[in-house]
Formats: C-alpha cells, sequence, structure tokens
C-alpha cells in the first residue's frame, strides 16, 4: 500500500513539473488583451466575471475580472481570436479581438442583465458591488471552484468555507450532510438553514430539521453561505448561518452535458442535462444522474438516481415564472454500527451488517414567480411542496470477543459479552431482531416578498419586505422487528391475562417496549422587514427585524393519542453596516438575534430509558436563543481577495441533544473566534506561480453555566469512593461550566495551490487540517477513558466505559487532496481526483454515540473518516 502511494505521488509531482515545463518551453507571450467589464445599467465594475480567450473553439486562456473589473491575458498569437466574458445574471459577450503588443490599451465591456435570470434564487446576490457592501461574512464558491475541487459530495465542498466544520458520517453518498458552523452542533446540521435555489429543503424546517436529505452536487453551479445580521432575512434557522445551494439555470440556447465518473471503492456517476429546445417564451431543462458506490467499509453500497425537470418563463419583459420538479431516489446499505476500539485498530472497513437498509424517496416542486411593478418595485412569490419518506431498518447489535468472530462470520452462534468484561470487543449484529425507524415528511409553504428602491432623505435606500407561510406533518414511527431482514416490524403485541378467580382469560394489545408512533404538526407565520440605507457614498447600514409566529402539535398513538402542543412568538432583531474605508478596502459589522425552534421530533431516541425526568415531549422545551456579534474586513486586490472577521455568540438554552438521557436546557454557552479566507493570486505576478487559497478558522467554544447528567451515573453501577473511602454512587448530574463543546475544533485549516496553463491544464493540491475535539460534554480524555476504573458494589475493580468506541476524543487529522483537469476544447474536459493521498486512517466522529448508554445499539462507536478515493471523468458539451 505505501509503495503505491509513493509511485501514485511521484507520478503526480512528474506531472504537475511536466505541466511546468511546457509552459516554461513556450514562447513567451508577447501579445496581451486588456479589459474592464462593467455592467451595463449600474456602470459599476463586475468582479469575478470569467474571461475566456478561444482559438478555433479551443481554450487558450483564462481569467477572471479583480475588485476593479480589470483583467489581463497574455498569448503568444498575433492573429484574431475569440473572447468571452461570463457572468451569472448577465448576458453572455462575445467579441473577435486582435491581441496587442502593448498592454496599455483597454477594452471596455459592458454586460446587460439577463431576464432570464431570477435573483430571488440567490442569497448574496450577483449585482456589481452586492458582495463588497454586504454587511456580514459571506462566502461564494463558484462554478470553476466546485469543478476544480470535484468533490464527491456538498459536505466536503462547504468544509472550504471558514467557520464551517464537517464530520463524517457512516456512507459515502454524503447526502447526511452533517456540519456545524461557529462552534454548533454538527449533527445532522440541524442548527442550520439549508436552502436550494432560494427555497427551504430541510424535511421539516420547524419540527425536524435534520439534513438526510442533500442534492447532489453534480447539480450544483454555486453554493453560498452567510452567517451574519443578514440571516434574519431567512428562517426559522437564524443561529449559525444560511447555506443556498444554487442549481443550473435553464439555458436559453439548446444544448446540454454529459459527464462521466469512475473511481475506487466502486464509485460511479452518470450525469447529463439538456436544455433549451422551446421557444422565445419557455425554456425547459431535464438533468438525470445515476450514482452510486461501495463506501468506505464493508457492506455499505449505495445508489442514488436524481432527476429534476426545470423551466424558465417569461411571460413579458417584466414577468418570470421558474418552475422546478425534482425526484430522488436512495438505496444504502447505511447502518450505525460504528467500530469499538479493537477493530478500529485492526481492521477499520469492518462492517458486519449486511442487512441494515436505508431507502429514501423525495419528490418537491417549486415555483418562483417574479414580477418588476415598476423601476422601484419588484415583487416574488414563491411556492413550494415535498414529500419525503425514509425507511431505516438496523439489525439489533450485541459485543463479542475477536477470538469469536470467525465462528460468527462463518454463521455459527457465539456468545454475547459485556461491555467491561474484555479488551478485545468487536461490535456485530445479534442476529436475531432489528428495528425501523420510519419517517415520513410533507412541507408546503407561500412566501411573497417585495423589493422596493427608493430615496431615503435624499439618500438611497432599499427596502425588503415578507411573509411566509409554511406547514409541515411529520409522522415518526419506532417498529420492533423479529429477524435481521424484517421489514415490516410491529408496534403492538397480544398479552394474555388469567383472572385468578375465574380461570378466564383474556388477551388485549399494548405496545411492544421499544415501540413509538407520533405525529408532529407546525403551522408557522413569519415576516421580516430589512431597511438597507446608504448614508454616504462610502458607508450603508441595514436594519431590520423577524417576526416568528408559529404553532407545534404532538400527537402520541401509542398513549392513548395523548395530545400536547405549544405555541411560540419571538421577535429577532438584526443590524448591520458596511464601511468602504478604501476602494479596495471595507470594514463590515452586526448583530442579530439567533434562534433554533425546539426540535419535538428528535426528543427521545426510542431505544434510550429517559428516567424519571422524561416529561414526554420536547413541546416544553424552551426555544435556542442567542446574540451573534461579528466584526470583519475584506481586501479586493488585483493580486487577490480576503475576508477576516471575529465573531461571537451568546447562545441561551442549549439544548444538549448529543444521545443522551434527556434532552436538557443548557444554561449558556459562549462561541468566539476568528475566520479568515481567500485567495492570493501569484500568478498576476508570473505566469508560472499557482494562486493560493485558503480558509481558515480559530474557535473557542465554551459552556458558560450549564449542568448534565453524568456519563457515569448510578443506573449502570458506578460507585466511586470519597474521602473517606466509602462508595457512593456517582451524582446524576455535574457541573459542565467551562468545557470545550462537543465538536468544536479550535483550529480548521484548508489551504491550496492552483494554476492553469494556457494549453488548458489546471491543477490543484489542498491540505486540510482538524485539531482535536472532543466528542462529549464532560470533555473525557483518551486517557481516562482507557485508564479510569472504579470499584463496584461488590468491590470488584470495573473500566468505566469499557472498550467500545464510543467515548473520548476525536484526535486531530490531517488530509492532502489532488485534482487534475485538461480542456481539449470548450466541448471535452477530461479530470482526475485524489482525495486523502496519503489514506490517513482517522476517526472522523463519534456522532451517534453517548458514553453512559453502554448497550451496544444504544451507541454507535467510532466512525471512521473517507479513505482514499481516485476518481476520473470526462465531460462532453454541446
Amino acid at each position: 500500500m505505501q509503495g503505491d502511494c509513493r509511485k501514485l505521488v511521484l507520478v503526480l509531482l512528474f506531472l504537475w513539473l511536466n505541466a511546468y515545463s511546457i509552459a516554461w518551453a513556450q514562447a513567451p507571450p508577447r501579445h496581451f488583451i486588456k479589459g474592464v467589464v462593467k455592467a451595463a445599467k449600474e456602470s459599476e465594475p463586475i468582479v469575478g466575471a470569467t474571461v475566456i480567450l478561444l482559438e478555433k473553439e479551443k481554450i487558450i486562456g483564462v481569467t477572471s475580472t479583480n475588485a476593479q473589473g480589470l483583467f489581463l491575458l497574455q498569448t503568444s498569437q498575433k492573429q484574431p481570436l475569440q473572447l468571452k466574458v461570463k457572468f451569472i445574471g448577465y448576458n453572455d459577450f462575445s467579441v473577435q479581438i486582435t491581441p496587442t503588443l502593448s498592454p496599455q490599451t483597454t477594452l471596455e465591456i459592458s454586460l446587460k442583465e439577463n431576464n432570464l435570470t431570477l435573483s430571488a434564487v440567490e442569497i448574496i446576490g450577483d449585482a456589481p458591488g452586492s458582495y463588497r457592501k454586504l454587511p456580514g461574512t459571506a462566502t461564494r464558491l463558484k462554478t470553476e471552484d466546485i469543478q476544480m475541487i470535484a468533490p464527491v459530495g456538498t459536505q466536503e465542498a462547504l468544509e472550504y468555507v471558514p467557520g464551517v466544520n464537517g464530520v463524517g458520517d457512516d456512507g459515502f453518498g454524503n447526502s447526511r450532510l452533517s456540519i456545524g458552523i461557529r462552534g454548533l452542533n454538527p449533527r445532522r446540521s440541524a442548527r442550520v438553514l439549508v436552502l436550494e435555489d432560494g427555497v427551504p429543503i430541510q424535511p421539516a424546517a420547524y419540527v425536524y430539521p435534520n439534513m438526510y436529505y442533500n442534492p447532489p452536487v453534480e447539480r450544483l453551479e454555486e453554493i453560498e453561505v452567510i452567517k451574519g445580521s443578514g440571516s434574519i432575512k431567512y428562517g426559522p434557522q437564524t443561529m449559525g448561518g444560511v447555506i443556498n445551494y444554487i442549481t443550473r439555470r435553464p439555458r436559453k440556447d439548446f444544448g446540454g452535458m454529459v459527464m462521466l465518473t469512475g473511481g475506487t471503492n466502486g464509485y460511479a456517476s452518470a450525469f447529463a442535462e439538456i436544455g433549451g429546445w422551446g421557444n422565445n417564451k419557455v425554456h425547459p431543462e431535464l438533468q438525470l444522474l445515476y450514482k452510486r458506490g461501495d463506501g468506505y467499509r464493508e457492506n455499505n453500497t449505495f445508489e442514488q438516481i436524481n432527476a429534476t425537470l426545470k423551466t424558465n418563463i417569461i411571460a413579458k419583459e417584466n414577468k418570470k415564472l421558474y418552475l422546478k420538479y425534482n425526484l430522488n431516489m436512495e438505496d444504502n446499505q447505511a447502518t450505525y454500527t460504528g467500530l469499538t476500539e479493537y477493530s478500529f485498530r485492526t481492521n477499520p472497513r469492518f462492517n458486519p451488517k449486511k442487512n441494515d437498509e436505508f431507502k429514501v424517496f423525495r419528490t418537491s416542486l417549486d415555483a418562483i414567480y417574479e414580477v418588476q411593478i415598476n423601476k422601484h418595485l419588484v415583487a416574488v412569490t414563491k411556492g413550494y411542496a415535498s414529500y419525503f419518506d425514509r425507511d431505516w431498518w438496523r439489525e439489533d447489535d450485541m459485543f463479542i470477543r475477536a477470538t469469536s468472530l470467525g465462528a460468527y462470520l462463518n454463521g455459527q452462534e457465539v456468545e454475547a459479552q459485556n461491555y467491561t468484561s474484555a479488551t478485545d470487543l468487536v461490535r456485530v449484529g445479534n442476529g436475531q431482531t432489528n428495528f425501523g425507524i420510519l419517517r415520513t415528511f410533507a412541507t408546503a409553504g407561500i412566501e411573497q416578498n417585495y423589493n422596493y428602491e427608493y430615496q431615503l432623505f435624499g439618500k438611497g435606500a432599499t427596502l425588503n419586505i415578507g411573509g411566509r407561510y409554511h406547514y409541515e406533518r411529520f409522522m415518526d414511527s419506532f417498529k420492533v422487528g423479529s429477524s435481521p431482514t424484517d421489514r415490516e416490524g410491529a408496534l403492538y403485541q397480544t398479552v394474555s391475562v388469567t383472572d385468578s378467580t375465574t380461570g378466564a382469560t383474556t388477551q388485549f394489545r399494548e405496545a411492544l417496549p421499544r415501540a413509538q408512533s407520533r405525529t408532529f404538526t407546525t403551522t408557522a407565520f413569519s415576516f421580516y422587514a430589512q431597511q438597507n440605507i446608504q448614508f454616504t457614498e462610502r458607508f450603508s447600514m441595514r436594519l431590520g427585524a423577524r417576526v416568528e409566529a408559529f404553532e407545534q402539535e404532538v400527537v402520541d398513538k401509542l398513549q392513548g393519542s395523548k395530545y400536547n402542543d405549544k405555541t411560540t412568538v419571538v421577535v429577532l432583531p438584526g443590524a448591520g453596516f458596511n464601511f468602504a474605508a478604501l476602494t479596495d478596502f471595507t470594514l463590515f459589522g452586526g448583530v442579530h438575534r439567533g434562534f433554533t425552534p425546539p426540535q419535538s421530533g428528535s426528543f427521545s431516541l426510542p431505544f434510550v430509558d429517559n428516567g424519571s425526568q422524561n416529561t414526554g415531549s420536547t413541546l416544553d422545551l424552551a426555544a435556542e436563543k442567542s446574540w451573534n456579534y461579528e466584526l470583519g474586513f475584506r481586501v479586493n486586490k488585483s493580486w487577490g481577495n480576503f475576508e477576516v472577521a471575529g465573531f461571537l455568540l451568546d447562545i441561551e438554552d442549549m439544548v444538549a441533544a448529543a444521545r443522551s438521557a434527556v434532552f436538557l436546557n443548557l444554561g449558556k454557552v459562549r462561541s468566539t473566534g476568528l475566520e479568515a479566507g481567500g485567495s492570493i493570486k501569484l500568478s498576476r505576478l508570473s505566469a508560472l506561480l499557482p494562486d493560493i487559497n485558503f480558509a481558515y478558522t480559530y474557535l473557542q467554544s465554551k459552556v458558560v453555566n450549564a449542568l448534565t447528567p453524568s456519563h457515569l451515573n448510578s443506573r449502570y453501577d458506578a460507585y466511586r469512593a470519597d474521602a473517606s473511602g466509602t462508595l457512593v454512587a456517582v451524582q446524576d448530574t455535574i457541573d459542565i461550566s467551562g468545557n470545550d463543546m462537543p465538536y468544536a475544533p479550535n483550529h480548521t485549516l484548508n489551504i491550496g495551490l492552483a494554476k492553469s496553463f494556457a494549453f488548458g491544464l489546471s491543477l490543484r493540491a489542498d491540505f486540510k487540517f482538524v485539531s482535536q475535539s472532543f466528542s462529549d460534554f464532560e470533555n473525557l480524555t483518551e486517557g481516562f477513558v482507557q485508564n479510569a476504573t472504579y470499584l463496584d458494589a461488590n468491590g470488584n475493580e470495573r473500566k468505566y466505559l469499557g472498550f467500545r468506541g464510543d467515548a473520548g476524543p476525536i484526535p486531530a487529522y490531517y488530509l492532502i487532496n489532488l485534482s487534475a483537469s485538461y480542456s481539449f476544447n470548450k466541448k471535452w474536459r477530461v479530470f482526475a481526483t485524489v482525495k486523502n493521498l496519503l489514506d490517513n486512517i482517522y476517526i472522523s466522529s463519534r456522532l451517534h454515540s453517548h458514553p453512559s448508554r453502554p448497550e451496544p445499539t444504544a451507541s454507535s462507536g467510532i466512525l471512521v473518516g473517507a479513505r482514499r478515493q481516485i476518481n476520473a471523468g470526462v465531460s462532453w458539451s454541446f
């Protein structure tokens, strides 16, 4: 394996050096094309426009405009060439031009707005200067970034955004997104608002926002992330930030693309799109995707089929309708069965659960209608509806000795072990029973927004107001199965009772011990208003507020249809400023109220005994709230651009939702840190130098004041000796004030080198580092987990936590990723990527674990990070 790795590194290094040698061998460029790109309407420079130089349909040069809208291309050609300029939201520009010997001649290019592009699908905006004028942190991963990173899934791409920390889940398809922003718990991205084309896509944004659906990265054109005061325009989650996936718009002219990718670990992907076959008013587009893989562990295959039909309808010059229908189906051998310490050391690919199954069916319909009422007022109406069904069947687990594993795999019956009985524990299926967590979601909503530009006290101002009605229904069932392959399960069992006097036997039905069947319903109304005021040419402010009013209801069918409900009304203010201190240096800052609704659907896991503190419903929990502050600056130079910001989140009533016995409202949490991200364009200094891309986060996320159930409590015979030597039971709750929040590493770094050559080759190398973090609120260290013992009631010494793999920190790790792409012309492109070049074996998370749950099914143990993945592919555009 190490030998293969060294060979691969040498081959890639040879290709990189060979590309440089080719570039060096070429005649020094003596001809220039220099220009400036502006918006025709505002006459402001457009930053980041793509400028392409072609010779007979072959791309010979690519660059982008700087902060002043300027670009410079060099070529050895002196005959007329074709120059194309592209920027989202504007019509493409094309002209034939002859390079000059002097770089002093400047070509002026004006781009006109494209009526077929809907600004309503964006949250940052493409208007010139829109990014520079934002009063808060914002990141946009552009098409070329996504193309060069070539991520297997969107989580990998999002981890290039400052402030974002992704943790691994079991699987390959990346459909179950788990990211945290600025120290918030990353489990299933439940504290982040996720949109697609400006429309919420979480299964149930209020009651169960866990991301069990994530759009395939092949469909995406750009990804936007905002974390500042602008978050209050969206909701209900306003605490961590907003992620918006922007999909490719329907094209105006007939054309399409086919992309085929294959790789190690059984990975294969086939994506095709075709569009532009309509008329001048209707422009449909069809996208189809098939994707599969074997995963990084045994019995970990997945298959995905995703289809999208979308169309732009131009009713009139000032009226546009965007319709999008999506169908997604997935079949995964996904499991919660992670690794014990022994399995992680000896065989990190081990997974005995061949009968576990996770199936997803989702269908959705979105409509966005935009009307330019007059030159000052734009109205946008959004309607959306989705149906999402996910059935997850998992075999119950048990622990066995490693010495019995061979017999177990051969189908022989082996003895289950207590978690404290051996150091060579292996977590396997019990071969007898399973359970199904069956969840169905139905969501619908309609939103009306207005954007009004006017003069306020003689100053330019913009008022954004809007409201939304949202309805969601969540049906949550936990069924108990009688075999590892059972796909029906049961909620009830028949019980016979014999009267001791008469001898008569009566039969009745009662719920099985672990079974659940609940229905959650949320009806929500929300309103927002944001006022942007341009006080001077350099200074602007944005003031706003959001009102969330919603009712949550729950019916527990196994408890006599017990009904509970709660109504919540909350006002979320926000304010931000932007000051252009210099032409290319901008200060910004803001404060806003963060909010996360009580997430009732994830309250009590069916296999967890909630004890006497179980109130029966999370509807009694207060919502999580915070005050979010940030202050930063942006620099836009010809040689690069970057953004640096400091942040502070003061969080009240943080819910300890990480697989604990009871979801407790913690007292207070404070998350502070520094983010930095951007690029340094060394290629502007020399054609042979690469560009540097970076994203860094320094984070301190601490519990200020809170009590939580101890991992080591008396219900599991945990005893300690007091000062006099008397054995006493561990207290049920402990003070965790001052502890780190789980999955909040102090340092996260992504740094990459990227180089594009004039002959069509592009190379990129990335280094990622994540420092150690804790996996629990008690901050249990590796030394404590491995060495601490206690005396039980009989005086026997036992391990506190055994060797299960579900307790302890997440050690620091690093990864190296490589990618290469070569464009033969504007139609044909080949590409290759290597993820985790050194095939580092690391713990990505213990995400579905809790140290106080020693039963093998109640905690998953160690989830291993993604192993080395080598992909190669080809794309053809027509």
